[in-house]
């Protein structure tokens, strides 16, 4: 089971502007709007919880390592040109490389994370141009070897229509060849807007990941409380969490996230799951999660193949 270099790990992390007004809507937990509106400040915090959060695991895998080199290397970008992103990609694939002489080298971990506007053709919208997912990947897996351990991929994307720039990173030539996209979350299918909460500052796939603790009614005592003097809005803070799908939960059901694991498993969260066995198409993906999602509706099987 494929699973990534905790040792070795360097990402790209870019918080960008939408570039339009957004759509307005309401949720359980906060006012929300469309990504194509996204604001630098909600997408800036995006990226600061995740850089947080990637420190966070780091520590927990390794212990936290005492080294003369530091083996991990994560840059910042906010509002980014395309310019500026393929450099920082580069940095990171240099960074990384100077460790694969170590006994211990497994390919190293690249991040990369997204939180913005995406197109409907997967597309990430930088600040001076649209990053294809094509581009993407190849300049994730440039100067990889077909020897050695495969460099692999962690992304996050919480952007609009991200399932559909996921399924076609899943599809790429360089996918289990140069590299291996080991986990993956995407904020929305191939059809749908992803949306940022307004008065939590934060994009809902982020909200709902990495910014509260997982849900503990017992040990809680905040919970406890609100429950006891039943503050209503205090207590959906931590129950969203218990829901299926909290993304979904969070956008009134407009959204609903996706998470690849091992590098063939894909769930819509709280929905069902799959499983891609054989090369396919970006368009074969969406379809079986179409089915997914239109099943899961009315109570059917929640998991299928592509064998």
């Amino acid at each position: 089971m494929p699973h990534p270099d905790y040792n070795y790990r360097a990402g790209v992390l870019i918080g960008s502007r939408g570039p339009a007004a957004g759509e307005q809507k309401n949720g359980p937990l906060s006012p929300r709007q469309s990504r194509d509106g996204a604001l630098l400040e909600h997408t800036k915090a995006d990226v600061e919880l995740w850089h947080r959060h990637l420190q966070e695991a780091w520590t927990e895998n390794t212990g936290g390592r005492n080294s003369e080199t530091p083996t991990t290397h994560f840059i910042s970008l906010y509002d980014p040109k395309m310019a500026t992103v393929e450099r920082a990609i580069a940095e990171c694939r240099e960074f990384l490389s100077q460790f694969s002489d170590r006994p211990d080298w497994n390919g190293g971990s690249l991040n990369f994370i997204f939180a913005g506007h995406g197109t409907t053709r997967g597309d990430l919208v930088l600040a001076d141009a649209k990053l294809s997912p094509d581009q993407l990947m190849c300049w994730l897996a440039e100067r990889q070897t077909l020897d050695g351990p495969s460099r692999k991929l962690q992304l996050v994307l919480d952007s609009c229509y991200s399932g559909m720039t996921l399924a076609q990173l899943m599809c790429h030539e360089s996918h289990r060849t140069r590299v291996l996209l080991v986990d993956a979350f995407a904020a929305a299918m191939h059809d749908e807007k992803a949306w940022e909460l307004t008065s939590l500052g934060h994009g809902a796939l982020s909200y709902s990941m990495a910014s509260v603790n997982s849900l503990n009614i017992g040990g809680n005592p905040n919970l406890a409380l609100a429950i006891e003097i039943q503050d209503e809005e205090e207590i959906r803070k931590y129950l969203y969490r218990a829901a299926p799908n909290p993304v979904s939960y969070l956008t009134n059901a407009d959204q609903h996230s996706l998470e690849l694991t091992n590098g063939h498993s894909l769930s819509i969260k709280g929905l069902g799951t799959l499983d891609i066995f054989r090369q396919t198409t970006p368009d074969e993906i969406c379809e079986h999660l179409e089915q997914l999602r239109s099943a899961a509706n009315l109570g059917a099987s929640n998991v299928r193949s592509i064998e």
